[in-house]
């Protein structure tokens, strides 16, 4: 996409519900809140986090849509729904956002920390250089007046 260098984190938003939509179409159109389809909204939570570097706030707002939507479907689903095997896909879908949100938590922490350390690194590094550098000079001057050290 064209967008995803100028706008990362919309591309980024736009891919996980386009994915999540088409899943939910499929999920509608196989039974509704019966479909054992579900599972591709599982495996859609447990990959945002390790495929897409998100806030926890960012995945929670695309958990919270996609879950919702999926919560809501006996209510536009032609067919009568088993309450039982609903709230149980109900049951590990929230236990797969609940685990996507605080996994990119997590991660970007991690992610945050690495940063602070490389920026940490790359200020030694400089400081190094400048005090590389004054002793060069240093040692130039002090060879070009005859001056040993």
């Amino acid at each position: 996409f064209r967008t995803s260098y100028s706008r990362p984190v919309g591309s980024t938003f736009g891919t996980a519900l386009a994915g999540g939509a088409m899943l939910l179409a499929v999920i509608y159109g196989s039974g509704g809140a019966n479909s054992g389809y579900y599972t591709g909204l599982v495996l859609l939570f447990v990959g945002i986090p390790v495929l897409v570097p998100l806030s926890a706030r960012q995945a929670g707002l695309i958990v919270l849509i996609l879950f919702g939507s999926y919560a809501s479907l006996p209510a536009f689903s032609p067919e009568p729904s088993e309450w039982a095997t609903f709230s149980l896909h109900l049951f590990f879908l929230s236990a797969a956002a609940f685990e996507c949100v605080t996994s990119c938590f997590l991660l970007d922490r991690l992610r945050f920390a690495d940063f602070l350390r490389r920026r940490e690194l790359e200020r030694a590094r400089d400081e190094l250089r400048t005090r590389s550098s004054v002793a060069t000079s240093a040692r130039c001057i002090a060879m070009r007046f005859g001056c040993s050290s």
